[in-house]
């Protein structure tokens, strides 16, 4: 899940999939966004110029 700042507050959005159940997708509108927690991923981080991280 990305949160993004465009767009309506707490938009969820994404492409249509046959493999989605769209009854648990909607469930995802309930989550407040107080319930959120921020990950900092900076030590998972190989090189700035790259979406590459390292495995665990």
């Amino acid at each position: 899940m990305i949160l993004a700042d465009n767009g309506s507050d707490w938009f969820l959005s994404g492409a249509p999939n046959e493999k989605w159940n769209n009854d648990q997708l909607h469930k995802l509108g309930k989550v407040l966004g107080d319930q959120f927690e921020a990950v900092d991923s900076e030590s998972l981080m190989i090189s700035t110029d790259s979406g590459e991280a390292k495995q665990n």
